[in-house]
């Protein structure tokens, strides 16, 4: 293809096309190097060669009134772009969920099928967001959030954002993960903590798998694995396993055979 093609071919682009090519060209980037030198490893210039669109056409897409730059609105949606991936991490889960409940296994009771779920589920999952890119940056840019000292990168509007992220993900993993869990498995909140159970174990079992996550590639994993639960004998738990085993229970309770069968 001759070069006047290939500028043909750039010019045809949409701003919204350029925009996206470069998008993901810059995650790519942070992908790579991480945030070893700050998010200046996603760079528009760089990304308007990487991606073959014309430098004005990337620098006109991301021109605005609000007082940034386009190297700090390309930032921002590659940013936000990223943390919108850490679902991938969740639809592995639902895979596995949805898959166990379709097809579980037999002779086993509704408390011996919840457990062999947390056994089984909760070990990959800890996996999975130890080794997605996505969540590592997003604890990254948590740690700059709670330092107090965020760069103009992570304005208000910004920070705003990402709070309501944070609740639309909890919000959504209560109704499409919990409750159905909770009606196929009998389980209700304890009366003790109410309505309040389902947000009291999001938040604890999220902040669990992403404590342990981070420790994962440590040494501290030596005991991540190979532990026996209380109520068993000669099963291999991994910690996270066990723990959520123990949240779930604390918020929650069985719903007894008779009630079950009644309602």
């Amino acid at each position: 293809m001759s070069t006047v093609e290939k500028n043909e071919k750039k010019s045809r682009l949409s701003a919204e096309e350029t925009r996206e090519r470069l998008i993901v060209v810059g995650v790519q980037a942070l992908f790579e190097k991480g945030l070893s030198v700050g998010l200046d490893a996603v760079s528009l210039e760089r990304s308007v060669v990487d991606a073959e669109v014309p430098r004005s056409s990337a620098y006109a897409a991301w021109s605005g009134d609000e007082g940034y730059t386009p190297q700090e609105f390309f930032q921002q949606a590659v940013l936000m772009r990223v943390v919108e991936a850490r679902r991938d991490t969740y639809d592995l889960l639902m895979e596995d969920i949805t898959a166990f409940m379709e097809a579980p296994p037999e002779g086993l009771s509704r408390p011996e099928l919840l457990r062999e779920l947390i056994r089984t589920s909760r070990t990959k999952n800890l996996q999975n967001v130890f080794g997605s890119r996505p969540w590592q940056i997003v604890f990254a840019v948590r740690t700059i959030m709670n330092t107090g000292d965020s760069p103009s990168l992570l304005d208000e509007e910004l920070l705003a954002w990402m709070q309501t992220t944070e609740e639309t993900l909890r919000n959504e993993t209560i109704e499409t993960l919990y409750k159905p869990m909770a009606k196929f498995f009998g389980l209700r909140p304890r009366p003790e903590y109410g309505d309040d159970a389902w947000h009291l174990l999001e938040v604890a079992s999220s902040s669990l798998l992403e404590g342990l996550s981070m420790r994962f590639g440590l040494p501290a994993s030596d005991y991540f694995h190979g532990i026996a639960h209380p109520e068993t004998s000669g099963e291999d738990w991994s910690i996270l396993a066990l723990l959520y085993d123990r949240l779930i229970h604390t918020f929650f309770e069985m719903i007894p055979d008779d009630e079950a069968e009644s309602g």
